[in-house]
């Protein structure tokens, strides 16, 4: 009783390090390498010539890895590459402030690698982000700087008006300097980023797991009760999930306390109102660029908050956008689990393969223009 419990607390006090990959058959390459990020290519023996999915993942306390599900479900139908966020504790004051116009300045970079031929998936927090970076691909009009063919965005708050929540309530209820007086901490001498100011992982961890506490709780004492069975798969199971929920990082402090102002409590990109370095967001700009929308039936997270889009992007004709609900999914299950491999990504690489460009047609000769065949050739032919 005494080594099952030891366990148990052992796995809830140790320092968790940045997750690994470890996705079969696929081997994980730095394309772009920037201070606050990397854009990572999942290469695989079947991946030229499928579609490239842009999967832009959250900067919310985890890291990128906890989309691995996510990953594992577009390889079999696209040509993957992440962005993956870098912990904000291990960059360097001298690497300068990373603020929400910093994320959009990084995604739009992203983009522009691919030059037009790319869809793009954003997971939650960053779908407002992504979608301001879309809109404002177009506005710029720079023929160096292409929009994707289609954005897909996953369980997003990017409207948050529509449907209120504990999340929203909670922010509402604070000003931002209480959340700046509240949660904002420098980062200790130890590390690489001392001094920085961030909103460590750790409290972000705490506010995911008091929102179900009930849930962790019949974990751990599950977890409990399998090893003192002796029953390793299930203890296995458990250590594998919390290895990746516990693995939490720090987001920088400008770019988490503009992200509540201006998606959370202003709702600013949604209502037009956000200014990108001076220049206004318009989602309306966004012509060139079709739009699917996915969204979890039992989502307490952000669920509702994603379909106003369809009606936000007034440039976007009916015909090249998708709304889906998957019913009988929370949060999570938008983008991993069995719902999002057997139903969700089948329909988001539906959705992809249907606006890509039409293959050119085959180069055939003039019959009537066409040089006389060469004697000897008719026969031949």
């Amino acid at each position: 009783n005494f080594a099952a419990a030891a366990e148990v607390v052992g796995g809830l006090t140790r320092n968790y390090k940045k997750p690994e990959w470890n996705i079969e058959g696929a081997t994980p390459e730095t394309v772009i390498k920037d201070d606050f990020g990397s854009l990572v290519h999942f290469k695989t023996a079947e991946s030229e010539g499928k579609p490239k999915m842009l999967l832009v993942a959250p900067m919310s306390g985890h890291f990128a890895t906890l989309l691995r599900g996510t990953v594992k479900g577009l390889l079999p139908n696209h040509d993957v590459y992440v962005t993956d966020w870098a912990n904000a504790r291990d960059i360097p004051m001298s690497k300068g402030s990373f603020d929400l116009n910093s994320f959009i300045d990084t995604t739009m970079k992203y983009i522009g690698h691919f030059k037009g031929d790319v869809d793009v998936m954003a997971v939650c927090q960053p779908g407002p982000a992504v979608t301001a970076a879309v809109a404002l691909i177009h506005q710029k009009n720079d023929p160096t700087l292409l929009p994707p063919r289609s954005l897909v965005i996953m369980a997003s708050p990017i409207d948050v008006r529509a449907k209120s929540n504990a999340v929203i309530e909670y922010a509402n209820k604070l000003s931002i300097e209480d959340f700046e007086r509240m949660v904002i901490h420098r980062v200790p001498l130890n590390y690489d980023g001392a001094g920085r100011r961030v909103y460590p992982g750790w409290m972000q961890l705490t506010s995911f797991m008091g929102m179900n506490p009930d849930r962790h709780i019949d974990a751990h004492v599950q977890e409990y009760k399998d090893i003192l069975a002796g029953n390793t798969a299930g203890r296995d199971a458990h250590r594998k999930f919390y290895d990746e929920y516990f693995a939490a990082c720090d987001l920088p402090a400008e770019f988490y306390l503009q992200t509540v102002n201006e998606v959370f409590k202003e709702a600013s990109i949604a209502k037009g109102e956000f200014y990108h370095h001076g220049q206004r967001v318009d989602l309306g700009a966004i012509t060139k660029t079709a739009l699917m929308v996915v969204e979890g039936g039992k989502d307490d997270i952000s669920g509702g908050q994603s379909a106003p889009l369809l009606d936000l992007t007034t440039g976007i004709p009916a015909s090249r956008k998708t709304y889906h609900l998957q019913p009988d999914v929370g949060h999570y299950g938008v983008f991993s689990g069995s719902k999002w491999e057997n139903i969700i990504a089948p329909k988001v690489a539906a959705f992809v393969h249907s606006h890509m460009p039409a293959p050119k047609a085959a180069v055939t000769r003039n019959r009537r223009t066409a040089p006389a065949p060469a004697p000897g050739e008719q026969a031949a032919a």
